[in-house]
């Protein structure tokens, strides 16, 4: 289990946006992070798959550990794994989750001690860390996408600034709405 051979490239764009960036405190934060990525039920529908499929191309190229759970379709856990060993072949795929993601509805691991819970409908992303949502059943690719990138900031923010500065509700249409629990004013503040 190793961080992925491009590595260092990953490092020079984060620091673009993060001054004072650390890489070898980075590597570290990201080397402790073992993820349970579960697949749920409501998962077989094409909004479900398209977030699993960005979301494994997100995490894969930082976090060197990621393992895969499904409900039902084992299947997709399985294409999901080989997925992830194709973008970083250094990847651990085993190991103690101390983060649980779950796509849509599911059993939750006892062992995660952080979930993060991902779903979309149509239009709209969302992501709440409190509970478990659903996947729609559209052809649309844009709600999931933005799904799976709530998910990776929710999962970046918690590293890095804690479980007191996570936004534990959010939902994004990539039309223009967002909304937390409340309003315009508190969201900018929270997100920026």
């Amino acid at each position: 289990m190793a961080v992925a051979d491009y590595f260092k490239r990953n490092v020079l764009a984060i620091s673009q946006l993060i001054s004072g960036l650390d890489e070898t405190n980075l590597e570290q934060k990201l080397g402790q992070t073992s993820i349970l990525i579960t697949i749920g039920r409501d998962v077989d529908d094409q909004e479900g798959r398209s977030l699993l499929d960005l979301l494994v191309r997100l995490l894969a190229r930082l976090y060197p550990t990621i393992s895969f759970r499904a409900d039902v379709k084992h299947e997709l856990s399985k294409s999901a794994h080989n997925l992830a060993s194709r973008i970083n072949p250094c990847i651990g795929i085993n190991g103690k989750p101390n983060v649980e993601i779950v796509i849509g509805r599911s059993k939750l691991d006892p062992c995660a001690t952080t979930r993060i819970f991902a779903g979309s409908s149509g239009w709209e992303g969302v992501v709440s860390t409190k509970q478990p949502l659903s996947c729609g059943n559209s052809n649309n690719p844009f709600g999931p996408g933005a799904g799976a990138c709530l998910v990776a900031a929710t999962l970046f923010r918690k590293l890095f600034l804690g479980e007191d500065q996570l936004i534990h509700d959010l939902k994004i249409s990539v039309l223009g709405n967002c909304s937390t629990g409340g309003s315009q004013s508190e969201l900018k503040g929270s997100i920026g």
